[in-house]
């Protein structure tokens, strides 16, 4: 990302062009039933395994985050845009890295880098990567920091803008924020609650937000328009665990993503599974 004056520009290819997807009685009911049976006994596996996951990483969804893991096409996109946007010198800081499955994809362990996380688990297993973990952005000085970046975690927050001023506060000025977030209200299904999301962002309402807190040049767009598909497909399941398919995320990784990104030039204002955003502080 270059600065121009008080303007931002996307500068990874991807983002250039922003021209903006009762039965009745007898055999049939027993059918059913068996279906509705079999699809419950599911359930309740895909529930014990989030369960088991949960309790061995200390943090609810962490099954999501290891099968996203597999997704390399769409976690590798997601840290390049991620890391072409921060600046290449100064302290950088992740608020919400989580396992640090996403964040290795952005930047490795390194002095200048440190992984805010509130989990006391997952700060462990951060520093057994080599990590330097805090507990929270106060532990963060005033005006230290020249860019602050975050990866599928502001929607977990419920006063999401007292966070933004507070990394706000962090920035020196001239430092860059630097917003992955999931999007659309109306894709939220099982899977946000399972891991638990208070809400999908539209664009302009996040937009509003980082301005209020006195960001400034701020460009935001929609990402992977084609995953809002299989989103609203994944809304209509009944009982859904909110555990996505290995082999659906395999296949959507291998053919579907890299068509979406082509398609993203032409919808970056209108829809998207997420959004990507950057602002500066002046």
């Amino acid at each position: 990302m270059a600065a121009t004056g008080s303007e931002w520009h996307l500068n990874d290819p991807c983002s250039r062009g922003w021209l903006r997807a009762s039965a009745r009685a007898g055999a049939p009911s027993i059918r059913i039933n068996r279906r509705r049976s079999a699809c419950c006994l599911d359930e309740s596996q895909n529930r014990l395994k989030v369960n088991e996951m949960n309790d061995k990483n200390g943090y609810v969804g962490s099954e999501n985050l290891e099968l996203m893991e597999t997704a390399v096409r769409y976690t590798n996109f997601v840290g390049r845009i991620v890391r072409q946007s921060l600046p290449e010198s100064g302290q950088i800081i992740e608020f919400g890295s989580g396992t640090g499955s996403q964040t290795s994809r952005v930047i490795g362990p390194h002095p200048r880098f440190t992984c805010v996380e509130i989990n006391p688990d997952l700060q462990t297993r951060l520093r057994s990567k080599g990590y330097q973990a805090v507990g929270n952005l106060d532990e963060i000085r005033a005006n230290s920091t020249s860019g602050v970046f975050s990866i599928n975690c502001l929607e977990h927050v419920k006063d999401d803008e007292l966070i933004l001023g507070k990394i706000f506060e962090c920035l020196q000025p001239g430092g860059v924020l630097v917003l992955y977030v999931p999007a659309m209200p109306s894709l939220f299904s099982a899977m946000d609650k399972l891991v638990g999301h208070e809400r999908r962002y539209r664009r302009r309402r996040l937009v509003e937000k980082v301005r209020q807190v006195g960001f400034e040049g701020v460009a935001a767009k929609y990402v992977d328009s084609l995953g809002v598909i299989p989103s609203y497909l994944y809304k209509l399941v009944p009982k859904a665990s909110g555990v996505p398919s290995p082999l659906g995320l395999k296949i959507y990784d291998t053919f579907v993503f890299p068509l979406s990104r082509v398609v993203d030039h032409f919808t970056g204002r209108l829809f998207g599974k997420n959004i990507f955003l950057v602002a500066g502080k002046p």
